[in-house]
Formats: C-alpha cells, structure tokens, sequence
C-alpha cells in the first residue's frame, strides 16, 4: 500500500514539474518555429525593402491653356538597384496616367494638357515592387495662363448714309482652338455703347442705322474666357449726309 502511494506522489511530482517547465517556455514550439521559418523564406518583409524617394518635375511653367506638358518622375533607392513598377501621375488629386518605370532605368514620363487657366497640383506616385517600397513626390505647382486673342472687325460698307443700316461684324481669332458659340461681343462707336451680340461660329454681328454723319470710330470687345485673354478690334466708319 505504501509502494502505491509513493508511486503515486512520484507521478503527481513529475506531472506539476512538466507544467512548469512548459510555462517557462523551456520546451520550443514546433508550430511557432514552422511558420516563422516559412515567412522568413517564402515572403518579404517591409524592411527588406529599399526606401524610396519620387521626384517630379514639369514643364514649360507657366504653360498657356492647351499647351502640352512634359512631366518626369525620378525614383531613387538606397541600393541604387534596378526598380519596376508603375507610376501614377495625379492633377489635383485625380490620376489622369498610370506608366511602367522605363526597364532599366529610375525614371518615366508622361504629358498633360489642361484647358482653363490656373494654378494644378500635380503629384506622381511610385507603386514600389518585390525590393523596393512605395513613395509620393513632394506636390509640384503648375500654372496656366490663358493664350491671346484677336479681333478683326469689318463693316458692310464705307462709307455709307445718313439713316442707312450699317453692319459690323467682329470675328474672334484664337491661337488654339474654335471660340465657344454664345460668348457676348459688345460694340462702341467712341465710348458710346451700340448694343451687343453673340458669337456663332466665332463671329458676331450687329447692324445700326443710327449713325449720325461724320467719320466714326467704331470698337468690338471681346471680354475673354477660361482659355483666351480680353481683345478689342477697331475700323472707321464714314457716314455722309
């Protein structure tokens, strides 16, 4: 009866003593130890990739609205090894690009027209690959400025009479593109105000007969938008008796 008691005492000892040395970790995990080994060899870890920094750059600054852009991105890497991946190309926090980075090189590019005038914010974002971590360039400013105009203002005819309806008609001339049907063109003669008229197809037109007789200083005004700057065109009309 004694031998089974000490016996079983002996199995209570070594069974507390088993728990303890399980809690003080001195017998290692084959599952910790597998998975560890298995995230060190098959994956990559954030600090084993190289930092990264993107640069841009654009140009011409200031550019006129519609004027083609050329924007670069530079990466740089600690290592200075090859890089691949994409860069995305933002205005204003809206991608408009998305381009690989040149094979064999740190760089890339891409080119953005914007049509009205202001200052755009404009950012290129490094998509980062296997070695090398993701960056954003520092925002870069671009500004636009509106491109020239030109009016040519005619007459029906010079000179005319007293009570006669005369017709001036101011064509609009931009260095890009069509002016918009509808932008308003307002006629003088001297600083008198004639009246006004709508473009269509990039002209206006406005008729009087109101004219009294002498030689007249007529004026067309175009007051200009988010792409052309203000214009005015003159011609002289006569009006005899």
């Amino acid at each position: 009866m004694n031998d089974v008691r000490l016996a079983f005492h002996m199995l209570k000892l070594l069974a507390i003593t088993v728990v303890i040395v399980l809690a003080l970790g001195l017998f290692p995990s084959a599952n910790v130890t597998a998975d560890s080994s298995s995230a060190q060899n098959n994956g990559v870890s954030p600090n084993d990739q190289s930092p990264t920094t993107t640069h841009l750059t654009a140009g011409p600054d200031p550019a006129r609205v519609e004027w083609p852009i050329r924007l670069v991105s530079v990466i740089d890497n600690a290592t200075e090894s090859a890089l691949t991946g994409t860069v995305t190309f933002a205005v204003n926090g809206s991608p408009f690009a998305t381009v690989p980075v040149k094979k064999g090189a740190h760089w890339t590019e891409t080119m953005l027209r914007l049509s009205s005038a202001g200052q755009y914010t404009l950012t290129a974002t490094y998509s980062g690959d296997a070695n090398n971590q993701p960056s954003v360039s520092a925002p870069l400013i671009q500004t636009i400025i509106l491109r020239n105009s030109q009016v040519r203002l005619s007459t029906s005819g010079s000179p005319s009479h007293v009570g006669q309806p005369v017709t001036f008609t101011a064509t609009v001339i931009g260095s890009c593109c069509a002016i918009p049907n509808g932008e308003v063109i307002t006629f003088y003669d001297g600083k008198n105000l004639l009246g006004s008229a709508p473009t269509s197809g990039g002209s206006a037109q406005f008729t009087t007969s109101t004219l009294s007789a002498k030689t007249h200083s007529i004026k067309a005004y175009y007051p200009g938008d988010t792409t052309y700057k203000p214009s005015h065109g003159a011609v002289q009309q006569i009006v005899e008796p």
